[in-house]
């Protein structure tokens, strides 16, 4: 089974759905797909057509949109009152809205127990930082003397091309540990539903 445009709109068909490119040609409302060709940014380039075969690996050149789902949840707002829309909005009141002490998206954040939350602060370093493995990385700067267009399509699905591009890619090496923003985020928050729930 060849996945191309005729083939994904009937899917999209199937199941009640429209398939769209993640970027559309302003002038027509055409769905544009997004390619890659080139080792790095000094030979290469990215372009659009309207093929969706062969486009790129590091994020989604399509999107699949319930069209009827969407229709039904806009009439559905169409039919209630303004008022009763934007009463609980923090935007609409003229009020401060009271925030609790410790504040994070708790309603689908995971819970840390008191064992969990004394795990979390004993793996601090001495200078009071959390180390996790490097999750991203990128080539280091190497001069580039040939700039001369590449039409190769050897790097159009990957995340990052030669030796000269500078795109993050996955780290594969477990030694290299680093400050992740994330790791923090993921650790603060747990930390504080603990003292929340105190």
């Amino acid at each position: 089974f060849v996945l191309n445009h005729a083939s994904a709109t009937e899917l999209a068909t199937l199941f009640n759905t429209t398939l769209g490119g993640a970027t559309l040609d302003p002038k027509t409302g055409k769905p544009q797909y997004v390619h890659r060709e080139g080792s790095n940014i000094q030979n290469g380039r990215y372009f659009t057509n309207q093929d969706i075969t062969g486009t790129i690996g590091h994020y989604s050149s399509a999107t699949w949109v319930n069209v009827k789902a969407l229709r039904r949840s806009y009439e559905e707002l169409l039919r209630q009152p303004v008022e009763e829309l934007v009463k609980d909005s923090p935007l609409a009141g003229k009020d401060l809205v009271p925030l609790d002490r410790y504040y994070y998206l708790s309603e689908n954040s995971p819970k840390a127990g008191e064992k969990e939350a004394m795990q979390i602060v004993s793996e601090l370093t001495p200078d009071g930082a959390w180390l996790t493995v490097l999750g991203n990385t990128s080539n280091p700067y190497a001069p580039y003397s040939d700039p001369v267009a590449s039409h190769t399509d050897e790097y159009a699905k990957t995340n990052v091309g030669d030796i000269h591009d500078t795109s993050m890619y996955r780290n594969t090496d477990e030694s290299i540990l680093c400050i992740s923003t994330k790791e923090y985020i993921r650790r603060m928050t747990l930390l504080m539903s603990f003292i929340g729930a105190e």
